[in-house]
């Protein structure tokens, strides 16, 4: 996911008791504070230096096992005593959850209108609403889409999981009182529901996996297989210890207690999930039972287990236990914010190590100043303070929505540059999306994609085969071949380079939809075929060794013109992002013609290396890097003084200016001979 970054707690208890005070010394369990501490380190190292730990973001997995025990325990503890209340519930966790979460919102916000332009601040103003609303899941998975903002763009994404979170205390407080007072079998229940739940993770995560990954019901599995434990630790607490594992050892039998071989095996497996999982997994799916079933062993074994005793007991594990859910809010805002700065722009290691001590600063400052006298230290005015936070946080949601209505608070910049830093492109409809630019297995290309050709028809035609990066392409072509009486046809699909044979877990439809376009092809008998694709993303992938096939199947189903369309320029962030960030070093107000900051040096190479490929398939090869870049830089701007437009709308797909000017400059290459006469768009 990228694809979609994880994240979040978190709202879990650092003592099972806390909502029976005489029972909070006998409940609390040290050894799941030191669990907190597994979790949010492995996150944190995810987010820090995700070579090292690639599946770090199972930290979240954990999280959500820990919050599922902890809560469940105290709502049954509640209900077998005859003491729960559903106010004292919610008052406890507003208590809990609000105050860090207000003032990390709060920081959020005046960053944002010191670092970010328009665009990404209005993202961060719907970002905030959503996050004080706790639905940050379900506008993220709004927001999954291939030409949404990346996940990393955004600097409150790790509050999906507080949202799952809040949706599950929404919904699982009545649902247990309902099971104890009709006196269902409460366990059976529990793991019914877990399993339903379960099942709708495993079928979402192959087709639909943003669904998967952020909707509350696809993950309620994990917090349920918390608050199955805390169901049986309640009533067989005794029974749970008693077992031993008589194993074989140098010719000698050894009894060893179940709980620690349950303890080394979680937290085994939960190490061998942040080193060997990864964001191209699959995840959730099947492998998000691995941390779950480690969270759930480690606290199963108890507080005597020697790995819960020693490892999690210990102080340090305990003091970042206890701060992990600032720890958490903190973290990633900081990240974000500290690479939009010029620090963080020219030292980016140096920035990441400085904001992960930030972070642990400011998480112990929030804890120790914030949260405990919030929670602990006004018994006297806890309705005011109640109010006070709900007053808090529905006022953050209101600011969030009208940062969003005023676009980002664009007053704040020059009239001049308004245009280009409010930068909106309708890519839906000039992609032609979800009708010749497919995305998912139930769409079919429509009838247009075909330029209005049939079986027979003797019309010269143009195939462009390939992904948005090929779709980009169609109206400008189409504006200098329709008028001459040559048709275009476009067949593209998100992500799939135009190669014959080509799969990948991650784009399982590709090949499917590959072997319909090369139908198209034979069925409809194009004299040229225009291949194109995001190349840059096919460093890693096996699709340009595929090349050569692909290029002589076209040849012997009649296909007369083959043209390879090279790597556009790639920005590191959206071009109108790279271009405020040059403005905002050097003090200018003018917007750049051409710029070499922000880009990505790997593309020069890159057509160089087609261009040699090409050469010897004897294909024909139209650079647009070489018709935007040169020794100054590359284009920003194109068009008249008077009417510029910005050159690409995010950070590799050319607008509709841009790409008018790259079919123009390119009439020999793509029309041949045919090309004498025809007029530019």
């Amino acid at each position: 996911m990228s694809s979609a970054l994880h994240a979040g707690e978190l709202a879990g208890e650092p003592a099972i008791g806390n909502s029976f005070p005489s029972d909070a010394q006998a409940s609390y369990r040290p050894d799941i504070d030191g669990l907190r501490a597994v979790a949010v380190l492995a996150v944190l190292a995810f987010h820090a230096a995700e070579r090292v730990a690639p599946g770090g973001f199972v930290g979240v997995d954990v999280f959500f096992v820990i919050s599922g025990f902890l809560i469940s325990s105290i709502i049954l503890k509640g209900l077998q005593k005859g003491r729960f209340s559903f106010r004292d519930f919610y008052v406890r966790r507003v208590r809990r959850i609000f105050p860090a979460l207000i003032v990390v919102l709060v920081a959020s916000l005046l960053l944002g209108w010191f670092l970010l332009e328009p665009e990404p601040y209005a993202m961060l103003g719907k970002h905030v609403a959503a996050g004080a609303g706790f639905v940050s899941n379900i506008v993220n998975w709004t927001e999954s889409g291939y030409f949404d903002p990346p996940a990393r763009s955004k600097a409150l994404l790790h509050l999906w999981s507080l949202g799952v979170e809040e949706q599950f205390y929404l919904l699982w407080p009545l649902l247990l009182w309902l099971m104890w007072k009709t006196r269902f079998k409460v366990l059976l229940w529990i793991l019914a529901v877990s399993v339903i739940s379960f099942v709708l993770n495993i079928g979402l995560v192959n087709g639909h996996p943003s669904a998967s990954f952020y909707l509350p019901f696809t993950r309620f599995w994990e917090l349920l297989a918390g608050g199955a434990l805390a169901y049986m630790s309640l009533y067989n607490a005794g029974d749970l210890k008693r077992y031993r594992l008589n194993v074989l050892f140098t010719f000698r039998r050894i009894d060893i207690p179940l709980r620690e071989v349950a303890a080394f095996a979680g937290l085994l497996l939960i190490i061998a999930s942040v080193f060997g999982l990864s964001e191209k997994s699959g995840f959730p799916g099947w492998w998000a039972l691995v941390p779950t079933i480690g969270a759930v062993l480690v606290i199963f074994a108890g507080e005597q287990s020697w790995v819960n005793r020693v490892l999690l007991s210990n102080k340090g594990m305990m003091t970042v236990g206890l701060i992990s859910y600032p720890l958490y809010l903190w973290h990633w805002p900081l990240l974000f914010f500290g690479q939009a700065t010029s620090l963080g722009e020219d030292y980016h290691r140096t920035t990441i190590a400085a904001m992960i001590v930030l972070a642990f600063v400011l998480s112990l400052a929030t804890y120790h100043f914030i949260e405990k006298p919030l929670r602990y230290g006004v018994a006297m005015k806890r309705e005011w303070v109640t109010a006070g936070l709900l007053g808090s946080i529905a006022f953050l949601a209101m600011l969030g929505i009208i940062v969003d209505v005023r676009h980002g608070g664009i007053d704040r910049f020059p009239e001049q540059l308004r245009p280009f830093l409010d930068y909106s492109f309708d890519y839906k409809t000039f992609f032609r999306s979800d009708r010749c630019l497919l995305s998912g297995d139930e769409q079919a290309f429509a009838e247009e994609c075909s330029g209005g050709l049939r079986n027979g028809s003797t019309t010269p035609l143009i195939l462009i085969w390939g992904d948005s990066h090929g779709a980009m392409l169609y109206h400008a072509l189409s504006e200098v071949a329709q008028p001459q009486g040559i048709g275009v046809a476009q067949y593209t699909s998100s992500s799939c380079p135009p190669i014959l044979g080509f799969e990948k877990i991650d784009r399982p439809l590709c090949r499917r939809i590959n072997d319909l376009v090369f139908g198209k092809v034979v069925e409809l008998h194009p004299a040229t075929v225009v291949l194109a694709h995001d190349w840059l993303q096919s460093l890693d992938e096996d699709a340009l060794r595929m090349l050569p096939e692909t290029v002589a199947a076209l040849r012997r189903s009649g296909v007369q013109r083959i043209i390879l369309v090279g790597p556009v320029p790639h920005w590191k962030s959206p071009l109108h992002t790279e271009m405020f960030r040059v403005m905002r070093r050097t003090n200018s107000v003018s917007v750049p013609e051409r710029m070499h900051y922000g880009l990505f040096d790997s593309v020069e190479g890159l057509d160089s290396s087609l261009a040699s490929t090409a050469r010897k398939l004897m294909v024909n090869y139209v650079s647009p890097y070489r018709c935007f870049c040169n020794t100054d830089g590359c284009l920003v701007t194109i068009g008249s003084e008077n009417s510029k437009d910005l050159t690409a709308f995010d950070e590799a797909h050319l607008t509709a200016t841009a790409a008018r000017f790259f079919i123009s400059n390119n009439l020999d290459s793509i029309f041949g001979a045919s090309s004498q006469g025809l007029k530019t768009p």
